[in-house]
């Protein structure tokens, strides 16, 4: 049993199958990016002003993509730690728990921002994403450095 659950995790890891990973890919999709694509600009030149604009949200699309990604990286590292330390139950609790995590992001911001209805909305609703996401990426290089130093 303890090998098929090593087998099926690295299974998953090739194919990127993960509990909780990948979630937000959509967000490279989104018709109003199709403009920036094709003339990119600079997202720090924007002004912060309060006013948000097409450019904005397209601003907070990218920065919150380039965040998950990282989060991506940092979560496919770590199962690699675990698969060193095979140790199923202890996958199957982080698999649990960035799953959980997944979700509370969402609901958080959805309870706060309510999605992505106007630019302002999305443009509030997308950084506090990224910002819950940064805090992630901390807590997962922490515990990367934990599975790594064993």
């Amino acid at each position: 049993m303890k090998n098929y659950n090593i087998l099926s995790l690295s299974l998953s890891l090739i194919t990127g199958i993960c509990y909780g990973q990948g979630d937000l890919d959509y967000l490279k999709e989104n018709l109003y990016l199709t403009e920036y694509y094709k003339n990119p600009f600079d997202c720090d030149g924007l002004p912060d002003d309060g006013i948000y604009s097409l450019d904005d949200r397209i601003c907070a699309n990218l920065k919150l993509q380039e965040a998950d990604s990282t989060l991506s990286f940092y979560y496919n590292e770590i199962k690699i730690a675990l698969l060193s330390i095979h140790n199923a139950q202890l996958i199957q609790s982080f698999e649990t728990l960035q799953q959980s995590w997944r979700t509370y992001r969402d609901l958080h911001c959805d309870t706060l921002y309510g999605g992505y209805e106007t630019h302002t909305g999305a443009v509030l609703y997308m950084t506090e994403m990224r910002r819950l996401t940064e805090v992630r990426i901390e807590e997962m290089k922490s515990l990367l450095d934990i599975y790594t130093n064993e």
